[in-house]
C-alpha cells in the first residue's frame, strides 16, 4: 500500500542513536592504598523468625504514625512459614498519650480486653509498646540480632512511619533514602543500623540495614514486601491487599472504618490487616516453595528473577563466567543491532472494521523456531562467516516462501553489516520535532556509514519492498558442545523439563497448552499452573538476554564503549552492568525475528490487497469485514464510483487464509499446540463464541481502541493514560474511567463531569530528590510533622503557557472533587501555591499556577502525532491528520549518538518527573566528538585567514587546530564554533525552528561532500 508514494519521498535528516556495550575501566588499587574495611555478614538459618507488621496513620497530609500492630512467628521444620505465632502486640507513636489521650485510652482498653491466640488453644497477653521500645525489642532484637524476616504489604511505607529522621542515602545507595530508627541521649545511636531504601519502581524497593560501629555483628536484613512478591508470581501490577489475598487463595474483606480516628473498630481493622498479611505471607510462601529454586522470597523482585533462578537450577552458569573471552567488540555489534518491538499506526483517527490477530507467545515461538536454547546451553560460542550465504538469501526470488520455511529460522542468529541504501529498516531516531526522546521506527533509511542489523531485519526489508540493503559482511553465532552438568528441573514442582534433551522455550509453551486442556486438574490448580507458565514464558523470552542494570556512583567511572565498528573511552556516573545471562548478539536476533514475523504478516495482507490499522509487537488490526470490499477512508489509495478515497477490506475468509499460512511456522508438537501460531484474538468473538465485526480507532503507536458491534469496548490501550488517577468519585475501578476517556476520544461531543477536574497522578516520596522538594516546608519541624518518605502525593501538570513555571504537588486525596482545594506546594521552591483550571486569560494571579484538566490531557492525547510516519501527501503528521499514513524516509545525521538502556525510571518519566533524556538514559560521547566530526570539517572549507579574521584566533593557531595538533581553549573554541555555524548558514540556509546547530553543520558538510564527489 502506497509503496510507490513512499519511494518518491525525500529523505529527511534526523539524529540517530545506537545502543552500546560498555566495560568498566576502574583503576586498580595502587600499592600503599589502604583497603576499605568491609564487614562480614554472618547469616543464621534455623529456626527462622518472621515479623509481620502494619501501621495506621493520621488521615491528613502528614500521614504520621498513630499506632500499629505486629506479630512474631517462629518457623519449625514441620510447619509452613508464618504459622506458629509466639508474640502479638500493638505499638503507638511516642507522643500519642499527649497528642491524643482519648485514642491512647481506646488502644489501652482494647489490649486489656483481648488476648492473642499464639498457638491453637493457648492464649497470651497482647503487648502494648511505645514506638521507641518496639523498634528496640522487636525490630532490633528479632529483626537484626535474630535475623527475622520483616514482612509487610507496601513495607517501605510502614518502615518510614517508624523512623525518627530521614536523609539522602550515600555511596552505592545514592539517590535512595536513609532512615534513622534509634537514638541515644538525643543523638543517633552508633550501635544501631539505619534503614536504607532504594526505589526501583512503584512495585519494588531495595531495603537493607546499614553497617554500624559494632564490628562484631553485621546483617543486611531480610525485608519482604508482599506487594513485590505478589507481583513477581502473578505479573499483575498494583494489587491491593484484598486483591492479593484473593489471588493467592486467602480471601480477605477489609472493614469499612473512618481512618485517622482511634476507636475499637479502627484498632480491630489494623489487627485484621496484620492477620490478613500473615495469611498472605503463608500463601505466597507456599506458592514460592513450589518452585525448586534457590531464591529467597525477599529476592524475588519480578517474574524474570524467578526465570533466571530456574536457569541457575538447571546448571547454566552466568554468561561472563562461562564465556569470559567472548569479544567485547561482538557484544558492541549486538547492542548496535538491538531494537525493541515494532509498534506503528498506519490508519489514523478513522474508525474502520478490523480483524484483530496476534502471534502465540511471540518471543518463545521465535526462540523455538530459531533454536536459541542450544546456544544458551552451549559450552562454547564461535562466530562463523555468513557473508556469501546472506547475499544469496536476500536475492532469492521466492524469499517469502523461504521465510515460511522453518528450516530457515535456525540461521537467523546472524548479524549483518549493511549499507542501508534507502531500505526499510529499524531506525532509532529523534522523530518528534523539538523532542529529546529516542523512538524506534521501521522506515526507509539512508546513512553515510554502514549499520549492523539482525539477518531477520534484512530479510524483512526485502519483504516490505523498496531497495535492498547492500551486504558488506555477516557472521552467525554458533554453539559448540553442551554444558555437561545440566540438571532436570520440575517447573512449579510438577512439570519436568530436561534441559539436555528438551528445548526450554518449546516445552514451556507446550506444557501450558497441555495444562489448559488437562481434565485431571481442578479449576484452581489449572489456573495457577497456567498463570505461572504464562508469566515464565513472558519473562524468559528474551529479557534475561538483554538485561542491564543502571547504577549510580558517587564519582564518574571510566568506561570503554563498544558499538558497531566504534570503540572509545569516556566516563559516566551511572555505569550500566550486564545482567547474569546478558548476551546482546542473541537478544538482538530474537527481537529481529519478532519484527520479521510482523513483516511477513504485513506482506501477506498487502499481497491480498488489504490494509492494516496498527501493529504492536505481536499483534495487528487488519481492515476486514465479513465479505470484504472497499471502505471509505480519507487519503485512501483507491477510489469508489464517486471518486471518494477508500481502502479495501479483506474478507474474513481471506484473513483466515493468512492465519492458516502461519501453520507452517508452528514449532510445537502439533497434537498439543494445534494449528497456526497466528490466531484471531478472543475479542473477535462474542460471549457465545460467534464471530463478530470489531471496529478500530487508532491515534498513534500503542494508542488504540477496539469496539464491539453493541458499541461496548472490547479492548483499549492505557498507554499514555495509565499514570493518571481515576477521577470517578467513589468508583475504585480504574478501568471504568479509561473506558469513558476512550468514549470521549471517539466522540468528543460526549461529556463527563470529571473532564474538568485537574489531571493528577499519584507518586510516593521514595527518593532523595522527592524528599528535597519539601526541605523548605520541613525545615525546623519535628519528623512526625514533616512530609516523610513513603508518603503518597498528588502531582498536577502545569499548563505550558503558564509563566509561573511552578510544579505543584499535594498530599494524597482520593476524592477528585477535593483536588482543587488541597494545600498544594511548588516542588521547585517548597512554597504554597494554588492550582487553577480555568483558561489562561492573560493575567497571572499571585502564588498560583494553571494546570491541565483531564479534558486538556485527552485533547492532547487525541492530537498526539505519529511522528515516525508521514501523511499521505508526504507532509509531517499534524494534530488533525487523519487517514492513511506512509513510512517516513530518514537519513542519519553524523556523528551517530551512542546510548545506554532506554527503559530506566519508567514511572518517573510517565508522571513527568523526568523530562530530560540525560536523567534516565546514558549518552556516551568520545571527547570532542562534535568538534572533530562537525566543526573542524566545516572550518576546513574556509581559508585559514578568513577564519582568523572572523574569530580573532591567530592564523597559525587556526592551522594547528585544523591539523589536529592542538585543542582550543573555551573562548577560542566558542568563537570558532560560531564561525563554522555562520559559514554553514550562508551556504545551506538559516536554522529551522526545530533544528539545533549540529544539524545545520551536518547538512553543510554533507552538501560539500556531494559537490566534491558528484554522482556518476
Amino acid at each position: 500500500m502506497n509503496q510507490d508514494t513512499e519511494g518518491k519521498m525525500p529523505f529527511e535528516f534526523v539524529p540517530v542513536a545506537l545502543r552500546a556495550w560498555t566495560v568498566r575501566q576502574d583503576r586498580e588499587q595502587v600499592d600503599g592504598d589502604k583497603p576499605r574495611w568491609r564487614p562480614t555478614q554472618v547469616v543464621r538459618t534455623s529456626p527462622h523468625r518472621t515479623i509481620v507488621l502494619d501501621c495506621e496513620t493520621s488521615a491528613d497530609r502528614l500521614q504520621q504514625l498513630l499506632f500499629g500492630s505486629w506479630r512474631v512467628f517462629i518457623d519449625h521444620d514441620d510447619a509452613e512459614p508464618g504459622t506458629c505465632c509466639i508474640e502479638e502486640g500493638f505499638f503507638y507513636a511516642d507522643d500519642l498519650p499527649e497528642r491524643d489521650p482519648d485514642g491512647f485510652a481506646e488502644l489501652r482498653d482494647f489490649v486489656r480486653h483481648h488476648r492473642a491466640e499464639v498457638t491453637p488453644g493457648y492464649w497470651r497477653q497482647i503487648r502494648l509498646l511505645p514506638r521507641r521500645q518496639f523498634v528496640e525489642e522487636v525490630v532490633f532484637h528479632w529483626g537484626y540480632r535474630n535475623q527475622a524476616t520483616i514482612v509487610g504489604y507496601n513495607l517501605p511505607f510502614d518502615l518510614s512511619r517508624l523512623a525518627i529522621k530521614a536523609a539522602p542515602a550515600r555511596g552505592r545507595n545514592r539517590g535512595g533514602i536513609s532512615l534513622q530508627l534509634w537514638d541515644h541521649n538525643g543523638q543517633e545511636h552508633k550501635y544501631r543500623p539505619r534503614l536504607l531504601l532504594r526505589h526501583i519502581d512503584r512495585y519494588r524497593t531495595l531495603i537493607q540495614f546499614s553497617s554500624t560501629m559494632d564490628r562484631t555483628q553485621f546483617f543486611r536484613g531480610r525485608f519482604l514486601d508482599l506487594h513485590t512478591l505478589a507481583f513477581a508470581h502473578s505479573d499483575e501490577r498494583g494489587l491491593s491487599l484484598e486483591a492479593a489475598c484473593g489471588r493467592f487463595g486467602s480471601p480477605y474483606k477489609k472493614r469499612a472504618v473512618a481512618h485517622g480516628v482511634i476507636n475499637e473498630e479502627y484498632i480491630a481493622y489494623c489487627r485484621d490487616d496484620v492477620a490478613a498479611t500473615a495469611a498472605l505471607f503463608r500463601a505466597t510462601n507456599i506458592e514460592h516453595r513450589r518452585h525448586p529454586i534457590d531464591l529467597p522470597p525477599q529476592n524475588a523482585f519480578s517474574a524474570a528473577t524467578i526465570g533466571r533462578a530456574y536457569w541457575r537450577r538447571m546448571g547454566i552458569p552466568a554468561t561472563a563466567q562461562r564465556w569470559p573471552d567472548f569479544p567485547a567488540e561482538t557484544n558492541g555489534i549486538g547492542m548496535a543491532a538491538f531494537y525493541g518491538g515494532r509498534a506503528e499506526c498506519r490508519i489514523r483517527r478513522v474508525e474502520l472494521p478490523v480483524a484483530y490477530v496476534d502471534f502465540r507467545s511471540m518471543y518463545m515461538t521465535c526462540n523455538a523456531l530459531m533454536g536459541t536454547w542450544p546456544l544458551i546451553t552451549a559450552d562454547h560460542l564461535k562466530l562463523v562467516d555468513a557473508t556469501h550465504e546472506v547475499r544469496s538469501l536476500i536475492a532469492e526470488p521466492n524469499l517469502v516462501d523461504r521465510c515460511f520455511d522453518p528450516t530457515l529460522w535456525p540461521r537467523l542468529h546472524t548479524l549483518v553489516e549493511v549499507d542501508p541504501n534507502g531500505a526499510i529498516l529499524p531506525v532509532r531516531a529523534r522523530y518528534e520535532a523539538g523532542s529529546d526522546t529516542w523512538g524506534i521506527g521501521v522506515n526507509p533509511f539512508q546513512s553515510d556509514r554502514s549499520a549492523w542489523y539482525p539477518l531477520a531485519d534484512v530479510l524483512a526489508s526485502a519483504l516490505l519492498g523498496g531497495p535492498l540493503p547492500q551486504v558488506r559482511r555477516a557472521f552467525r553465532v554458533v554453539g559448540e558442545g553442551s554444558l555437561t552438568e545440566l540438571r532436570r528441573v520440575a517447573l512449579c514442582g510438577e512439570i519436568s523439563i530436561d534441559p539436555k534433551r528438551e528445548d526450554f522455550f518449546r516445552a514451556a509453551v507446550e506444557h501450558r497448552h497441555r495444562t489448559q486442556t488437562a481434565n485431571d486438574l481442578d479449576e484452581k490448580h489449572r489456573s495457577r499452573l497456567d498463570q505461572f507458565l504464562k508469566v515464565l514464558a513472558n519473562a524468559s523470552g528474551f529479557g534475561s538476554l538483554a538485561q542491564f542494570d543502571r547504577h549510580r556512583d558517587t564519582e564518574r567511572i571510566p568506561i570503554k564503549v563498544y558499538a558497531d565498528n566504534t570503540t572509545f573511552t569516556t566516563t559516566t556516573s551511572t555505569p550500566e552492568e550486564p545482567g547474569e545471562y546478558c548476551m546482546p548478539p542473541i537478544a538482538a536476533c530474537i527481537t529481529g525475528a519478532a519484527r520479521l514475523m510482523l513483516a511477513l504478516l504485513e506482506n501477506q495482507v498487502t499481497k491480498a490487497g488489504g490494509s492494516w490499522m496498527f501493529c504492536d509487537t505481536d499483534s495487528m488490526a487488519i481492515v476486514a469485514t465479513r465479505r470484504g470490499g472497499p471502505i471509505a477512508c480519507p487519503t485512501g489509495p483507491l477510489q469508489d464510483r464517486h471518486d471518494d478515497p477508500t481502502v479495501r477490506a479483506l474478507s474474513w475468509k481471506q484473513v483466515d487464509t493468512i492465519v492458516d499460512r502461519f501453520c507452517d511456522l508452528n514449532p510445537y508438537n502439533a497434537e498439543i499446540v494445534k494449528g497456526s501460531i497466528l490466531r484471531l484474538e478472543r475479542q473477535n468473538y462474542d460471549t457465545r463464541g460467534r464471530r463478530r465485526e470489531l471496529r478500530c480507532f487508532a491515534i498513534s503507536a500503542k494508542r488504540y481502541q477496539l469496539v464491539s458491534p453493541d458499541n461496548s469496548i472490547a479492548k483499549r490501550s492505557r498507554h499514555g493514560l495509565g499514570h493518571l488517577l481515576n477521577p470517578l468519585e467513589r468508583t475504585p475501578n480504574a478501568a471504568e474511567w479509561v473506558d469513558q476517556a476512550w468514549t470521549y476520544l471517539r466522540t468528543p461531543d460526549s461529556d463527563f463531569a470529571w473532564l474538568d477536574y485537574p489531571a493528577v497522578s499519584r507518586m510516593t516520596v521514595s527518593s532523595a530528590e522527592a524528599l528535597h522538594w519539601f526541605s523548605t516546608l520541613n525545615a525546623d519541624l519535628p519528623y512526625a510533622q514533616q512530609i516523610k518518605p513513603g508518603n503518597f502525593l498528588l502531582i498536577a501538570y502545569p499548563d505550558p503557557l503558564d509563566p509561573a513555571g511552578a510544579q505543584p504537588v499535594a498530599p494524597y486525596e482520593n476524592d477528585a472533587s477535593q483536588w482543587l482545594a488541597l494545600e498544594w506546594i511548588d516542588r521547585n521552591t517548597g512554597l504554597p501555591i494554588r492550582i487553577l483550571t480555568q483558561p489562561i486569560d492573560g493575567t497571572q494571579r499571585p502564588s498560583s499556577v494553571h494546570v491541565r484538566t483531564y479534558r486538556d490531557v485527552l485533547n492532547r492525547y487525541l492530537a498526539h502525532p505519529e511522528s515516525k510516519s508521514l501523511a499521505a501527501d508526504g507532509q509531517p503528521v499534524r494534530a488533525d491528520t487523519t487517514g492513511i499514513l506512509i513510512r517516513r524516509p530518514v537519513r542519519a545525521i553524523q556523528p551517530i549518538t551512542y546510548i545506554g538502556k532506554e527503559a530506566n525510571d519508567l514511572d518517573a518519566r510517565a508522571i513527568g518527573l523526568l523530562t530530560d533524556t540525560a536523567e534516565h538514559t546514558n549518552t556516551y560521547e568520545p571527547d570532542d566528538h562534535e568538534w572533530t566530526q562537525l566543526v573542524v570539517p566545516a572550518l576546513r572549507t574556509m581559508p585559514s585567514a578568513e577564519i582568523s579574521a572572523r574569530s580573532g584566533v591567530h592564523r597559525r593557531t587556526v592551522q594547528r587546530l585544523l591539523a589536529g595538533k592542538c585543542t582550543p581553549h573555551a573562548q577560542a573554541r566558542q568563537a570558532l564554533v560560531d564561525c563554522a555555524i555562520e559559514r554553514a548558514a550562508q551556504h545551506v540556509g538559516r536554522l529551522r525552528r526545530t533544528e539545533k546547530p549540529p544539524t545545520l553543520l551536518y547538512r553543510y558538510i554533507t552538501a560539500q561532500k556531494a559537490v566534491a564527489n558528484p554522482p556518476n
